[in-house]
């Protein structure tokens, strides 16, 4: 539609307007009447001809002008700028002239009217509403107040350019409570003109005539900057526009429009002038392992006689749809960082409707890429100090925090790898964007695909996860209770960071076992000092440096006919240690289901080097509805009394009678059944990352066979659950699921197993997807000293009240090779 032209109205004459029409007392004083358009609103403005005087300046509406007769006309003066509403009354002095004034105003209120709100026609009211109400809360103004790296770095920004505000005007976009334009009016700012839109403009008021010394020269103004009108332009704008991942809310194109329809067109200043946001690749195994365990409760086939396992899919995709706020550990990155910028001043509005950032991250090491971490930093251009704001992880927190776009498909990567890709910001009605993720990585192996993963986050959404300690204390005023500046490409090398805390039992001591060596850690305040580490002293006292040997036990699982109607056969291979006297403990290991038994080798040959005698199950299918294979144990005991009988004869150690029992991911959960069904001949339960069929029977039963076995327990990664239905609320209630103080050890770390591929240099890991092992991998060799410690410690407490007076909790970093090597960061 095209623009209406420019008109002037001139011989008017103003009247004022009584208590009806027939009052009007006409003063004859001639007025002329202009409508101006600006963009898609028309300004009206009434002047006295013989004054010189403007009496009236407001946003042409429909139902601002109304007329009463053939020449009569009444103007509704709106409450702006702190003005009082009210009616003038026009008399059009000759019928034509009447006419030519409704045309012209029937011209100008089409085009506004095809316009509309700026602001209204983007976003949906039920979404504003809920903004402005949450704004025009106090404790809301107070939670930003109270950051003071971000209120201690606007003022210093604002007082140390004061050359950049002293005799300028200068308006405050979204002003909220004030606080940024009364550091501009104590920067001398010769007026102010604070524009808030929510109920919070009262307060605002309050607190500028509080503060007359500068108050004075601060005029709130209620509307939204979209609506309202200002005498005059501005010189400078100040605003905290900046949402999560900095364009959350939407808020940053009201600070465009405020820069296009009020601040002067040469020479303006913008405070923040530059926003940059960052994203690089993340490798994180307890934040993915946690967002699958939320929606684990969706596998429950019985809630109160409910099944709900049709809804698991649709809640885990929810989960990874979030966003997920946090204070990121800076060690968790793994790629420098891709950067989008943001020039305030220069940049068109329709830029923010879709962002897109091409990715092509060189990945440090190797690793599992589990999602992008994004932040962003602003820069405060001022003509005497520039001042940067930063959110970047390791730096001092803000309420921003960072934010984590989660991968539900994670990518294995390389040292070198390249992942690329892009990530979009598509905007919506709610005063938010939809982030769209698409990855590449090379193929884990030759001839595989190329990986992909894709992801779609409502930014809107976000999962705050972790943010009951980033309160600060506040630096003085000559500190400048400001970040300063930094390059933020550089934060990904940083290795501070917020520290997880371990949590101990309270009837227990915290011991945390160190491979590298006693140290003292703090966390949360209270100073933690490690114990000798009791795994090099198991080691230097049961080294056994012969090769293991290796016996092969056919066997029939009795009464399982879920092999083709057959019996199902399933060898034990028993691994034996050498060239180290017995009797050898002997432990029981069954293995995850799926997995090839040389993916176990590992640790297998480690606990034989250990003094261990190993019996492992080789069949890696699913076990059958009626789990036999857990009560093979009486038949073991009989098979471990024949071999001790002629143990001496044929010069071999012997075995000891009692058996410790350690599980892997499915086989934990038959791990479990087989010591709670059997509690009088199993000592020790471990196990290692254990999971369920959700539909199977064990998973609801797997609780009770733990509190019926009533000995120690040991659980490593307690981030996977053990069972998905029989705990409502996740894995962070299985250490109390248990009888209380059967629990020997947990070891708190995340994800699935890692595995160490041969080919880099000792020590280096590669993470694989336990879906897709390949059999060249092998488990590190570590973990069979954890297992070997393990199940001496838990053989030697003999009982559950015992154990709770010795080891209770075994805490270690985040990450696999954190429960590997069991360090604490």
């Amino acid at each position: 539609m095209p623009q209406p032209l420019d008109v002037e109205i001139q011989r008017l004459q103003l009247a004022e307007l009584g208590s009806s029409a027939e009052e009007l007392a006409w003063g004859g004083q001639e007025v002329s009447l202009t409508l101006k358009a600006d963009g898609d609103r028309t300004a009206l403005s009434l002047r006295s001809v013989s004054a010189g005087t403007e009496l009236l300046s407001c946003s042409l509406q429909p139902d601002t002008i109304w007329q009463a007769n053939e020449r009569l006309f009444l103007v509704k003066r709106p409450r702006e700028n702190g003005s009082q509403a009210g009616s003038i009354a026009l008399k059009c002095p000759t019928t034509e002239l009447a006419c030519q004034l409704v045309a012209a105003m029937q011209s100008h209120i089409k085009a506004v009217e095809a316009a509309g709100d700026a602001f209204a026609k983007k976003t949906d009211k039920g979404s504003s509403d809920l903004y402005f109400y949450y704004y025009g809360m106090l404790q809301h103004q107070q939670n930003m107040l109270q950051d003071y790296i971000r209120t201690g770095t606007y003022w210093s920004a604002i007082i140390e350019n004061a050359p950049d505000f002293q005799g300028k005007v200068v308006m405050d976009v979204g002003a909220g409570s004030g606080i940024l334009s009364l550091f501009a009016a104590q920067a001398g700012a010769k007026k102010v003109y604070a524009v808030e839109a929510s109920a919070m403009a009262d307060f605002a008021k309050i607190l500028a005539s509080a503060n007359a010394e500068v108050g004075s020269r601060v005029e709130v103004v209620k509307g939204r900057v979209e609506e309202i009108t200002l005498p005059e332009p501005v010189d400078v704008l100040v605003s905290e526009p900046m949402g999560t991942l900095l364009v959350n809310e939407r808020m940053l194109e009201t600070y465009l429009f405020a820069r296009d329809r009020f601040l002067v067109k040469s020479g303006g200043k913008m405070f923040p002038r530059l926003g940059r946001v960052y994203a690089c690749a993340f490798s994180d195994e307890n934040l993915h392992a946690e967002l699958i365990n939320k929606a684990a409760f969706w596998l429950q086939p019985s809630f109160y006689g409910v099944d709900i396992t049709n809804l698991y899919q649709p809640a885990l995709s929810g989960y990874f749809g979030q966003v997920v706020v946090d204070a990121i550990d800076p060690s968790v990155l793994v790629s420098p960082c891709a950067s989008r910028q943001f020039d305030f001043l220069e940049m068109q509005e329709a830029e923010l409707h879709h962002i897109v950032m091409p990715l092509d991250l060189e990945i440090v090491c190797d690793c599992r890429v589990h999602g992008l971490a994004c932040w962003f930093d602003i820069l405060f251009d001022g003509s005497v100090q520039p001042r940067w704001l930063t959110t970047a992880p390791g730096q001092p927190t803000t309420h921003w925090f960072q934010l984590r776009c989660v991968l539900e498909q994670p990518l294995a990567v390389r040292a070198g790898d390249h992942v690329t890709g892009r990530m979009e910001l598509q905007s919506h009605n709610r005063q938010s964007y939809d982030i769209l993720l698409t990855l590449k990585a090379p193929p884990v192996g030759p001839g595989e695909p190329e990986q992909q993963a894709k992801g779609k986050m409502d930014l809107k959404e976000p999962y705050y996860r972790q943010l009951n300690s980033w309160w600060q204390q506040p630096a003085s005023q000559e500190d400048g209770m400001m970040t300063g500046g930094h390059a933020a490409q550089d934060v990904a090398a940083s290795s501070q960071g917020q520290q997880d805390a371990a949590a101990a039992s309270p009837a227990s001591d915290l011991f945390i076992a160190n491979m590298t060596g006693d140290h003292g850690l703090a966390t949360d305040g209270v100073e933690i000092h490690s114990k000798p580490d009791p795994q090099r002293t198991l080691l230097a006292t049961r080294n056994c440096p012969q090769p293991a040997q290796t016996l092969l036990l056919p066997h029939t699982f009795s009464g399982d006919t879920g092999c083709g109607g057959s019996q199902c056969s399933g060898d034990i291979t028993v691994t034996l240690p050498s060239g180290c006297p017995g009797p050898w403990p002997v432990l029981v290991f069954i293995p995850g289901f799926g997995v090839p038994a040389s993916f176990y080798a590992g640790i297998v040959d480690g606990l034989a080097q250990s003094g261990f005698a190993t019996f492992q199950y080789d069949r890696s299918d699913p076990p059958p509805a009626n789990h036999v294979e857990v009560n093979f144990f009486d038949e073991l005991l009989t098979w471990i009394r024949t071999w001790n009988a002629t143990a001496g004869s044929a010069g071999t150690g012997q075995l000891q009678d009692s058996i410790s029992v350690a599980g892997h991911s499915m086989g934990g959960g038959l791990a479990a059944e087989a010591a709670g069904r059997q509690p009088n001949i199993i000592k020790a339960l471990i196990l290692l990352d254990p999971v369920d069929y959700p539909y199977d029977d064990l998973s609801v039963n797997t609780i009770s066979y733990l509190t019926a076995f009533g000995k120690p327990c040991a659980l490593i990664n307690a981030a996977l659950p053990c069972v998905y239905s029989s705990i409502n609320g996740g894995p962070a209630s299985f250490s109390s699921a248990a009888a209380p103080g059967s629990w020997h050890a947990i070891i708190a770390n995340s994800g699935h197993m890692a595995f160490l591929d041969p080919s880099p240099a000792p020590g280096e890991l590669f993470v694989n997807c336990p879906s897709n092992v390949d059999e060249s991998l092998v488990v590190p060799p570590t973990l069979h000293i954890m297992v070997a410690w393990l199940a001496q410690q838990l053989g030697e407490a003999g009982t559950a009240a015992q154990a709770a007076d010795d080891i209770t909790i075994w805490a270690a970093s985040q990450g696999a090779l954190g429960a590997l090597s069991l360090i604490i960061k």
